[in-house]
């Protein structure tokens, strides 16, 4: 089968989510960035005809069903950490037939659909691929078959996770691709040096203006 692209979602609620960008940006800040986080995820998705969105809450779903397009699929994340829900929903992926298997966040803006495209590709040539986050994460992990040793013992939410990451691969004997190095959005100067970059993005620091109308549907 063709590849399928994995997206850990998480519905954004007033109030919650985004604990480090509303820890200095206020809860209102935090939530409508998240919002548009998400948007622009779902549009550097909407090329792709094979998408799984894994979305928390679990009581999410009936708003997440609003989103899918033609081929997309989604479920709740279910339990555990990070590690144990992409491992999940690597073992599903692979368990419906899917040769090719990416995952990806909603926090990395600057990530496009020709990454998406060219991290689909790697995998052809390469057991792995991964996109370097600047924060010492990644913002894309692919496998061509499930490899449980990458998502094991990894030091989640710490600038130590993509280094491990590619030490478990050299453990294993896997041949590794790496894409672009790119910027996860995690506190507010991550926003900030993203809307220097980015002046078109009308979307200030006190958001007094509503998000950028994005479609999802």
């Amino acid at each position: 089968m063709s590849s399928l692209t994995l997206v850990f979602a998480r519905v954004p609620a007033p109030g919650h989510g985004k604990s480090r960008l509303a820890s200095t940006m206020g809860l209102e800040s935090a939530h409508r960035i998240a919002e548009f986080l998400l948007r622009r995820t779902l549009e550097t998705c909407a090329p792709l005809h094979h998408v799984h969105i894994g979305y928390t809450p679990a009581d999410a779903g009936v708003a997440v069903r609003e989103w899918l397009r033609p081929g997309w699929k989604c479920s709740a994340q279910g339990a555990g950490d990070l590690g144990s829900r992409m491992a999940l929903a690597f073992q599903d992926a692979f368990a419906r037939g899917y040769s090719r298997v990416m995952a990806i966040g909603c926090d990395c803006p600057e990530m496009t659909t020709h990454d998406l495209r060219a991290a689909e590709q790697a995998l052809w040539e390469s057991e792995v691929v991964l996109g370097p986050a600047r924060d010492g994460g990644y913002w894309l992990l692919g496998m061509r078959r499930f490899y449980p040793e990458l998502l094991t013992e990894i030091p989640w939410s710490t600038n130590a996770v993509f280094r491990r990451t590619m030490e478990c691969a050299a453990a294993s004997g896997l041949s590794v691709s790496t894409l672009r190095q790119l910027s996860d959005i995690d506190i507010e100067s991550d926003w900030l040096e993203y809307l220097a970059s980015n002046p078109s993005i009308n979307l200030p620091l006190q958001l007094k203006t509503e998000l950028p109308k994005v479609s999802i549907h």
